[in-house]
């Protein structure tokens, strides 16, 4: 309800974006006319994204797969600061 990634998620898509989100414990998203689905993570789906916004740090992920795979990371919540050699173009905000 008061999450940043709503206003992400609407910005980028009214420039066109194609998004996709996961959240382990939002399984499905109905706001302001955006319908999405949590997509399952892995290691091929961060491969094929040319970017991966970071908004929310649950435990659950992991950080380290999300360095190794994916091609750009904003990671405004500092999440990766312990990945010491992320093969990822990490951008902290």
């Amino acid at each position: 309800r008061e999450s940043p990634s709503l206003d992400i998620i609407r910005l980028l898509q009214e420039r066109g974006a194609e998004v996709i989100y996961n959240d382990p414990y939002i399984p499905d998203l109905h706001h302001e006319g955006l319908p999405l689905n949590s997509v399952d993570l892995d290691a091929e789906l961060f491969a094929e994204m040319d970017c991966v916004i970071v908004v929310t740090d649950h435990t659950v992920y992991d950080w380290q797969m999300l360095a190794d795979h994916a091609r750009i990371v904003i990671d405004t919540r500092n999440a990766l600061k312990r990945i010491a050699t992320p093969k990822a173009t990490v951008i902290r905000l």
